[in-house]
């Protein structure tokens, strides 16, 4: 896949999972602090929300790097903590978690 293809497919599968947080409620339209959002503990933790995280961390990055053309992390694994997370919660949302797998699938391989 050429460099400028893998960007926009990260693109839209960032967009797919966006309407799907929104679609499961997930999605927030006010964005933490500055505090919050620079925790060092993985996924924010002792901070964010996992869908916090997901959202303000995760989609915000990757999108930074597609837009700036740098390169992808060399592995992905948030559909595990999803899953946990998930499951704790009682979030029904099989899309945003088909997303994520995706996401990471494509970020491992790419």
């Amino acid at each position: 896949m050429r460099a400028a293809d893998k960007y926009e497919h990260l693109m839209n599968l960032l967009n797919e999972l966006q309407t799907e947080l929104k679609l499961a409620g997930l999605w927030s339209d006010t964005e933490p602090s500055k505090v919050p959002l620079s925790s060092i503990q993985p996924f924010g933790l002792d901070t964010l929300t996992f869908y916090e995280w997901l959202q303000f961390v995760l989609v915000k990055k990757l999108r930074l790097i597609c837009d700036r053309r740098e390169s992808l992390p060399d592995s992905s694994d948030v559909t595990t903590m999803a899953e946990e997370v998930f499951k704790s919660d009682e979030i029904t949302a099989p899309e945003v978690l088909r997303i994520l797998s995706i996401i990471d699938r494509f970020i491992s391989h790419a």
